[in-house]
């Protein structure tokens, strides 16, 4: 069995900061409408992270009770993460309409559908799709939103609030 920080060393071995995408983020050289349309892909994610820390809940009942009240804490952080996405979205001019209408392209479907197949497993399996998803959230939270204000004007709350939590 790997321990936490053989899981930790290959989480930062794929690291997303290392994606082209971020790397530009980083840099600036990316466009208000690349950020737009990653809005409008990334809030296919939000919309489904309660779902799978519900699935993570579910597994705890049958397996450690004990942590239930934690998890439904988390759950409920990440239905109001959901909200908190649509005012980022809302300060780079997507209207909640388009948001919620937009159709992701097929590489973001089969990202999201794996991380929601990792929760239907066993508890440890559901623990492990979370923690590998949570993992490298607060250094690429902070790298956003460095790059949002530094090189795209955007430094209202709305813009940040999500970055924060």
């Amino acid at each position: 069995m790997a321990s936490l920080s053989q899981f930790d060393d290959l989480i930062a071995s794929r690291s997303l900061l290392r994606h082209p995408f971020y790397v530009a983020w980083s840099r600036g050289e990316l466009t208000l409408d690349d950020l737009r349309v990653y809005a409008k892909e990334y809030f296919q994610l939000a919309r489904r992270v309660p779902a799978i820390v519900e699935r993570v809940r579910e597994r705890a009942l049958e397996r450690e009770p004990a942590l239930v009240d934690a998890i439904e804490h988390n759950l409920q952080e990440e239905r109001e993460h959901t909200e908190l996405w649509k005012r980022f979205a809302r300060s780079l001019g997507i209207p909640e309409e388009e948001l919620l209408s937009y159709e992701p392209s097929a590489e973001v479907l089969d990202a999201v559908e794996g991380l929601v197949q990792g929760a239907e497993g066993t508890f440890e399996e559901a623990v492990a799709t979370m923690y590998a998803l949570e993992r490298e959230l607060p250094e690429i939270s902070q790298t956003k939103k460095e790059g949002l204000a530094r090189f795209y004007g955007l430094k209202s709350e709305d813009a940040h609030i999500y970055f924060d939590e």
